[in-house]
C-alpha cells in the first residue's frame, strides 16, 4: 500500500508540475463571421416603439 501511495504521488507531481503547450496562434485575417448590423441608435429608442 505504501508503494502505491508513493507511485499515486510521484505521478501527480510529475503531472502537475509539467507546463502545459501554449494555445495555437491564428492564421490569416480575424475577421467576425456574423458582423452585428444593430445602429446605437436603434438601442436607446427600440424600448420606446409600441
Amino acid at each position: 500500500m505504501k508503494t502505491f501511495t508513493l507511485l499515486l504521488v510521484a505521478c501527480l507531481t510529475v503531472g502537475c508540475s509539467s507546463t502545459p503547450p501554449p494555445p495555437p496562434e491564428p492564421k490569416g485575417d480575424i475577421t467576425p463571421v456574423n458582423p452585428s448590423k444593430v445602429n446605437l441608435a436603434d438601442l436607446y429608442t427600440q424600448g420606446d416603439m409600441q
